[in-house]
């Protein structure tokens, strides 16, 4: 039995808007929410082989929908305008006059590119979204149940005050877009229990591009912790998160991850001290100390993200983010470790 298909011409060319439609429809979708950009290797696993992924983006090239760039001795490809408007006005039930939308950049810096990256490794790998729209689909569902238990008694939950306030929702939902764009930090799930403060938060850190000169897990750890005593917290002079957080982190190789898991520990080492410290003084600076409620740190292999990085060779432009330069940093990790760091 035959099935009609509503080809909107109002959009784009028609004989694009029927090849999206049918062929190219979930990936176009899902490239968008994980950022707008993925390699060419990353495709040719979506695609199932390398030879059959090279045909589709060239086609996908020939209808406009992708357009590709050189990263040093790789390539990745970027959603197109008019892959955009299909994606952004394709439900739209009445006809589209005007189309805008907002075109992502040719040759992005290097966050945008690794933070995509990331999140389309992280679907074909785990079959997960990790992205923008994953993070506030999450939240809204962790506002819900916080809205509910505030109202429910609100003397006891005053801590939760803010968020019943709509406008303070939204810097928050700000804040949280911040940790993505720019920290590679998304909110990857909520688990309510009965027992508010029980509650957890996921969250996944793509682990990328960090600065050797201070530790990366904690520096995360703590820009969690104030997102979350953003939210409410619990503690005498509002020192605890008003719930429970987990992190699992996302790296590129086994020598990678060995590095992090001895960062953590450092981390959590500091944390602990920091705490007793704090929780025990009479002085209270304005500014948060205390990172609590942290449950537990999980740790994930990406082998693959290495395997497409490692095919690049040093170059003089702005993409040269790949190659030797994770080697070196690694190498200097290690040193750091070991005190042999300057």
């Amino acid at each position: 039995m035959g099935y009609k298909i509503e080809v909107r011409t109002d959009i784009i060319d028609p004989h694009t808007y029927l090849d999206a439609e049918l062929n190219y429809k979930e990936l176009l979708e899902v490239i968008n929410k994980c950022g707008g950009y993925v390699l060419f290797q990353q495709l040719y696993k979506w695609f199932g082989n390398k030879s059959k992924g090279f045909r589709e983006i060239k086609k996908l090239e020939d209808l406009l929908l992708f357009g590709s760039e050189q990263l040093n001795n790789n390539k990745y490809v970027y959603l197109k305008s008019t892959a955009l408007k299909y994606i952004k006005y394709k439900d739209v039930e009445k006809e589209v006059k005007e189309t805008k939308v907002n075109r992502l950049l040719q040759k992005p810096g290097f966050r945008p590119i690794m933070n995509s990256v990331y999140s389309f490794q992280y679907l074909l790998e785990k079959k997960e979204s990790i992205n923008e729209e994953s993070s506030l689909k999450a939240f809204e569902m962790f506002v819900s149940k916080a809205r509910e238990v505030f109202n429910k008694d609100k003397f006891t939950n005053l801590h939760l005050g803010k968020i019943v306030k709509n406008e303070y929702v939204q810097q928050l939902i700000i804040k949280l877009k911040i940790l993505g764009d720019r920290n590679g930090i998304f909110l990857k799930n909520y688990i309510p229990e009965a027992e508010f403060s029980k509650s957890k938060l996921e969250f996944v850190w793509f682990d990328f591009d960090q600065n050797l000169g201070e530790n990366p897990v904690l520096k995360t750890l703590q820009l969690i912790s104030k997102f979350l005593n953003n939210v409410g917290t619990t503690g005498k002079n509002n020192l605890f998160n008003c719930c429970k957080f987990s992190l699992e982190i996302i790296t590129i190789s086994e020598e990678r991850k060995k590095v992090i898991e001895q960062l953590s520990e450092m981390a959590i080492e500091n944390i602990d001290k920091k705490n007793s410290f704090h929780l025990k003084s009479s002085i209270r600076a304005k500014a948060i100390h205390v990172i609590s409620n942290l449950e537990e740190i999980k740790y994930v292999v990406f082998v693959e993200i290495e395997g497409y990085l490692k095919i690049s060779t040093k170059g003089d432009n702005e993409f040269n983010f790949i190659n030797n330069i994770v080697v070196d940093r690694l190498e200097e990790l290690k040193n750091h470790l070991k005190g042999e760091g300057k």
